[in-house]
């Protein structure tokens, strides 16, 4: 993942850790092949929603360039308030270097 999406994903962090089921995105970010089975196990093995929200946040930190798109994209249909809140910031990224 690059820093600017990197950047956009940490600003919006609490909103995230917050109010995202992960279980909803797994089969989607899996499919892409942004987590793969060892990711999700790890992911599920925290004991709370947020936990595992916080942790499959900064996972995708780690995977490639595709993994912001693909978790931009699967929460359209699962968090459709979390996908607009992170279309207004890639918004506002354009704005400001544009």
């Amino acid at each position: 993942m690059d820093e600017r999406d990197r950047s956009r994903l940490q600003r919006k962090l609490t909103a995230l850790t917050n109010d995202l089921f992960p279980s909803e995105l797994y089969p989607y970010l899996s499919q892409e092949g942004v987590l793969n089975d060892n990711d999700v196990q790890l992911i599920k093995a925290e004991a709370t929603q947020r936990q595992q929200a916080y942790l499959l946040v900064t996972t995708l930190f780690h995977k490639g360039s595709k993994a912001y798109g693909a978790f931009v994209e699967s929460l359209k249909d699962t968090h459709r308030h979390l996908y607009d809140m992170l279309m207004d910031t890639d918004d506002q990224s354009s704005n400001e270097s544009g």
